[in-house]
């Protein structure tokens, strides 16, 4: 077990920033993809043709209704690719999100290693007790940053996406009942 403990000793805390830099890139990529999804979501919710009736006056001064419907060619042809981007998407920012639980957890192995060291070999105590701390610290600092982007910048994106695809629908068959 010693010896487990000092290939850990050596290894784990530049294995936790390499995690660290791949958990960043994933983060960086899957928020570029979820924000240009969001963007393409709000511009086609909020294009003309897609609200359901519009008061017009007409050359008497009578208020009458008229109805601008897409047909369901053109909601496929809008919402079909844009779900697809969403669902690659969402599984970058689901790996990028479980991967966060990690951090923690190899800071946890890094305490029990260096402890470990610390323990059974007396004259390296501070060694032992430095790794536990350092690998300690630097799991939880990975684990809070990617933890705070995640909550407080990618999960309202993607709540604000599936929000807006169900507002769509909705929208959509109501438009396209009062259009028959």
């Amino acid at each position: 077990m010693l010896a487990i403990s000092h290939i850990l000793a050596n290894i784990l805390n530049p294995v936790i920033f390499m995690v660290g830099i791949f958990e960043a890139y994933l983060g960086s990529v899957s928020g570029y993809l979820i924000y240009g999804v969001q963007s393409k979501l709000k511009k086609l919710i909020h294009q003309d043709t897609f609200h359901s009736d519009t008061p017009v006056k007409d050359s008497h001064t009578q208020v009458k209704r008229e109805f601008h419907s897409m047909n369901v060619k053109d909601y496929h042809k809008d919402l079909d690719p844009l779900r697809n981007d969403y669902e690659k998407a969402a599984k970058k920012y689901s790996r990028f999100s479980l991967l966060i639980q990690i951090f923690p957890l190899l800071g946890i192995l890094g305490t029990v290693a260096g402890l470990h060291v610390a323990i059974s070999e007396g004259q390296e105590i501070y060694a032992g007790v430095e790794f536990a701390l350092t690998s300690t610290i630097l799991g939880l600092i990975f684990a809070i940053l990617f933890k705070f982007f995640d909550v407080l910048l990618f999960a309202p994106w993607v709540n604000e996406i599936e929000d807006g695809f169900d507002r769509y629908e909705k929208e959509f068959l109501v438009d396209s009942r009062e259009a028959v």
